[in-house]
């Protein structure tokens, strides 16, 4: 019970984190399309967020099994303060460029390629068994929170005091929430290998030798081939159509709503939806086989892109709303299968390299998105939401087919 309480209270100093690191990333966001008004740039931001994740995820794996988890988030937060405050730096003296904010982004992206993982390993060694599956659930709605604060606060700092201070709260932040965690008895178990190229392997030989696993990894990948098309295309939808069926609303009832405080609502309101499902998952534990929350998972979030294709606002919000309600449907299910098939020992280096496999197309959805760039952003949502569909029902029907019968009861 005392190592669950512990997992808990490092999921809520990460959430701490995230909310700092959300604050910055939409302020960045709004820097770059005020400043340079294409979607190509708002992809370039998002490539450099997610590019070194993938290519760098397989070996940091290596790293967590080989190295104290607790040193591990303490020089990875110590590591984003003193890159946050470079950040700082440029814009408190107006001095920021693009090449700026592309090095920040692989920064961020080269310790999330640590943090996610470790923390994932940690549920394993801090939480019982039978509890696994809702403590996911619990830290999907948890990561919900910080992710729905993150660009309300933003938004409003940004409104209030500029850039400068939201950055600045980001950088601090992450110093503050190290301090903690001196006293945590974190477990280690740290694995010394013969070489990096054999723990690799290692890794790969896991995730060959098990049909489900390998039957995860593909519908993962065929998810965040199309997961940036919302996310990158959220801002453009909000200056150039909704924001226009809020402002005579909001006009009417005295007070003036810019796109940017919008934008930072309304990517507050993804992140809600992820909370509601966070919290109706780990209350009900989703459907009893997990075949069928994935099902229910990967064909909603193709329609939630559909229906946020919707020039109008409110329409939009029912999509934003879906999208997130689905993610912990996908991911809590996901981990669970994966800490229960793969030994404590060796998850480090499984799901850096699960997780490289995965999301190595999300930088593919995004030079689909630069290619498609020149035409209106609702088009292209309308196009990777039917695409998401069919791609996703096939590799449901064909792991199904694959494994015969793939259904782990909960």
């Amino acid at each position: 019970m005392k190592k669950e309480k512990e997992f808990i209270t490092i999921l809520i100093l990460e959430c701490i984190s995230v909310i700092g690191s959300y604050m910055t990333t939409y302020v960045l966001n709004i820097w770059t399309w005020h400043r340079f008004g294409t979607v190509s740039t708002l992809v370039a931001v998002n490539m450099a967020l997610m590019l070194p994740l993938v290519v760098i995820s397989p070996f940091s794996g290596i790293l967590i099994d080989r190295v104290g988890k607790k040193r591990l988030l303490i020089v990875s937060n110590t590591i984003m303060a003193i890159a946050t405050f470079l950040l700082l730096n440029a814009f408190y003296f107006d001095k920021l460029t693009m090449g700026e904010v592309i090095v920040y982004g692989i920064a961020q992206s080269l310790v999330n390629s640590l943090k996610t993982p470790l923390i994932t390993s940690l549920t394993s060694s801090m939480v019982r068994k039978e509890n696994i599956k809702r403590i996911n659930g619990l830290a999907q709605s948890t990561l919900a929170v910080s992710q729905i604060f993150g660009p309300i606060l933003g938004s409003l700092l940004l409104k209030i005091e500029g850039y400068s201070l939201v950055v600045f709260l980001d950088a601090i932040s992450y110093l503050i929430i190290s301090i903690p965690l001196f006293f945590f008895a974190i477990p280690t178990d740290t694995h010394k290998g013969k070489s990096i190229i054999k723990d690799l392997m290692t890794g790969i030989t896991i995730l060959k030798s098990d049909n489900y696993l390998k039957i995860l990894a593909i519908l993962d990948a065929s998810g965040n081939l199309f997961a940036p098309f919302i996310v990158t295309l959220l801002l453009p939808m909000t200056s150039k159509y909704w924001i226009s069926d809020i402002s005579s609303l909001a006009m009417n009832s005295g007070f003036s709503l810019t796109s940017n405080t919008l934008y930072g609502f309304l990517s507050a309101l993804l992140f809600i939806g992820t909370l509601i499902g966070g919290i109706t998952f780990s209350w009900r534990g989703g459907f009893r086989k997990n075949y069928n929350n994935l099902i229910f998972g990967y064909l909603g979030a193709a329609i939630s892109i559909i229906v946020a294709a919707s020039t109008n606002l409110f329409v939009g919000i029912i999509g934003l709303l879906m999208s997130g309600f689905v993610v912990p449907y996908v991911n809590a299910t996901m981990y669970a299968v994966l800490m229960d098939k793969v030994p404590t020992t060796n998850q480090g280096k499984v799901f850096t390299l699960y997780n490289a496999l995965s999301i190595g197309t999300y930088p593919i959805g995004l030079l689909v998105i630069n290619v498609l760039g020149d035409i209106p952003s609702y088009q292209i949502l309308l196009i990777g939401g039917f695409s998401n569909f069919l791609v996703s029902l096939t590799c449901l029907i064909f792991g199904r087919l694959s494994l015969h019968i793939v259904d782990i009861e909960s």
